[in-house]
């Protein structure tokens, strides 16, 4: 099985989702001290797409270092 991980790099560990439009390299709306990007819904699906054309399984990376549940908690409830 491939996997494809998204986003990549040190700057996934700080990516924070919000579910308004932005660049992958623009600051957080609602960002906490230290996030550097965001990930967005018009992101995901494309990369999402971009992996069932190849046949790929997605991996997503996860912000660790803000230590916000309910943000990631409301990623997970987009994706499901």
């Amino acid at each position: 099985m491939t996997f494809i991980r998204y986003p990549g790099g040190g700057r996934s560990q700080t990516a924070r989702w919000q579910r308004e439009e932005g660049r992958w390299d623009s600051r957080p709306l609602a960002g906490k001290p230290g996030d550097d990007c965001v990930l967005t819904p018009n992101q995901l699906d494309r990369f999402v797409a971009f992996c069932r054309q190849v046949g790929a399984e997605p991996l997503l990376t996860l912000n660790q270092r803000t230590d916000d549940v309910d943000n990631l908690a409301d990623l997970v409830r987009y994706l499901n």
